[in-house]
């Protein structure tokens, strides 16, 4: 009873405090004139945070989850070119998405593989906007 509900609680400060990293990849494809992943980093940052601040406001869970699946769609898109010109960062890649996957689909479990989800996303934008800034077919 009371234990869980403490953890619960405790687990969506982190999801909170989580949600705010989600600039950190905002702040370094901006610095790297990757507008479109910047962009989508702050709209994913921003509606994360507002969510986990009050996870009781329905619309805005819309709303983040809206914004979490075009994120994952738009990363996605570089991730494909990125592959298609170095093939080795499929494995890479696969890493990062059977942990996303993995603890997306565990979320409902326990919050705690909410909070790997983010942790995991957040590594893998970084990765991503790390490999484009190098890639010859992604212009900045």
């Amino acid at each position: 009873g009371y234990v869980y509900y403490l953890l619960n609680r405790i687990t969506m400060h982190f999801l909170f405090y989580s949600s705010i990293f989600f600039i950190l990849p905002t702040y370094y494809a901006y610095l790297n004139k990757l507008y479109i992943l910047s962009l989508t980093s702050c709209f994913n940052s921003f509606f994360s945070t507002i969510l986990w601040y009050n996870y009781n406001r329905g619309n805005i869970r819309t709303i983040d989850v809206f914004f979490a699946k075009l994120s994952l769609f738009v990363y996605s898109i570089y991730s494909f070119i990125l592959i298609y010109e170095k093939p080795y960062l499929f494995l890479i890649g696969s890493l990062f998405w059977t942990q996303i996957y993995i603890n997306y689909i565990q979320s409902d479990i326990s919050l705690l593989y909410h909070l790997n989800f983010h942790i995991a996303s957040i590594l893998s934008n970084i990765t991503v906007i790390y490999f484009s800034v190098k890639s010859d077919l992604i212009s900045v």
